[in-house]
């Protein structure tokens, strides 16, 4: 009599064969889909590599980028100080020149004076001569009168 051992090692037998080939075939289609896995991992790192490299290369553009845009920063600052200085000089000059303005105003209108006062002296001048030909001619009568009456003097003598 066979027991139940030993009939289940004859089952095993014939089911070893196929069994193995079977493990066989699993084995060849893990090793083909790690091969696969690994395959597409590399292409992963490959492609991760590529973009870690343009990003490398969009780090460094962009920190030239950043410097130029420093310079030209600075740049800017130090044209924006010199026009502050510049409007700080012209503000200057624009009260020197408010000044001046006064100044011309009061001058010209002291001229104006001057002048004015100039012709009511002449004026005053015209006047006297006028009026020293008037007082010529008066004194110039006076004397012929005098003289005449003189005259009239010594002939009634």
């Amino acid at each position: 009599m066979i027991t139940k051992t030993e009939k289940t090692a004859e089952t095993t037998k014939g089911f070893k064969k196929p069994m193995d080939s079977i493990r066989e075939a699993v084995r060849g289609k893990n090793d083909r889909r790690a091969q696969e896995e690994k395959d597409s991992v590399l292409e992963i790192i490959s492609d991760l590599e590529k973009q870690l490299e343009a990003a490398f290369a969009i780090k460094d553009a962009q920190e030239k980028e950043i410097e130029k845009l420093k310079s030209e920063l600075e740049m800017s600052d130090k044209r924006n100080s010199l026009g502050e200085l510049r409007n700080k000089e012209i503000q200057g000059l624009l009260v020197s020149q408010e000044k001046m303005n006064f100044n011309l105003e009061f001058l010209e209108n002291e001229r104006l004076q001057a002048t004015e006062q100039i012709k009511a002296l002449e004026a005053n001048i015209n006047n006297n001569s006028i009026e020293k030909e008037g007082f010529l001619k008066r004194i110039e009568q006076l004397i012929r009168e005098g003289k005449a009456r003189e005259a009239r003097i010594d002939q009634m003598e």
